[in-house]
């Protein structure tokens, strides 16, 4: 069977039935032209596209020819969970929070002297190559408060990217296998990232992540 995949680099979702692209390697999201739009839209909903826009979608860089695919996928799932890690019994050291600092600092420069899909690579790859750890509700509370204290001291405002590299990028290294989920929402259009470890949120309010459609998840 034979069919069409999205260009490397390129996820989408539907947030609010409208079809959002985010594209990796430029760090960029975007949508179609009306025509482009309507054409992909048949694609990923039916599996079959005519000629015409077929061509179109390949010429603009949005679909290339598969033999393993049909149709192109969204990120799967629709909504974020409504859950987080329970903080109410964790404990965080200063040590832990200064570590949370630095941290986040690091991957702030990380993310402007590097590619969005450098960094999100080196996340991939960590993890890739980690063997999950058995949960630990006393590590998890650990980590996730110590970055909820470093936030009263240092805001994180605008700051979710380099936050969740960097939430995630230490989840790794105590043994964790986090997912690092990017997502989207419209009117107005908005972008957020946030952290998960099986299904639950962790170093954020999941009313905060409930408005975004998630684009992709590392």
């Amino acid at each position: 069977m034979s069919g069409f995949a999205l260009r490397d680099g390129l996820s989408f979702c539907r947030p609010d039935g409208r079809i959002v692209f985010l594209d990796i390697e430029a760090d960029r999201y975007f949508g179609l032209s009306p025509e482009l739009d309507r054409a992909f839209a048949a694609l990923a909903d039916h599996g079959a596209v005519d000629a015409e826009g077929g061509v179109a979608l390949i010429r603009a860089g949005i679909i290339t020819p598969s033999q393993s695919a049909v149709r192109p996928q969204p990120c799967a799932r629709v909504r974020p969970p409504n859950r987080g890690i329970e903080l109410r019994n964790g404990r965080a050291s200063p040590i832990d929070i200064g570590r949370a600092l630095l941290l986040r600092a690091i991957w702030r420069r990380r993310l402007r002297k590097k590619p969005l899909a450098s960094n999100l690579a080196a996340i991939a790859r960590r993890k890739s190559a980690s063997a999950a750890k058995p949960p630990s509700h006393k590590a998890l509370a650990r980590i996730g408060l110590a970055y909820q204290r470093a936030a009263l001291l240092s805001s994180a405002r605008d700051q979710c990217l380099a936050t969740s590299l960097s939430l995630a990028s230490w989840l790794l290294t105590a043994g964790f296998r986090p997912d690092l989920v990017l997502g989207v929402k419209c009117d107005p259009f908005q972008a957020h990232s946030w952290v998960e470890i099986d299904g639950r949120i962790i170093g954020d309010d999941p009313e905060n992540t409930r408005p975004f459609c998630p684009i992709r998840t590392i």
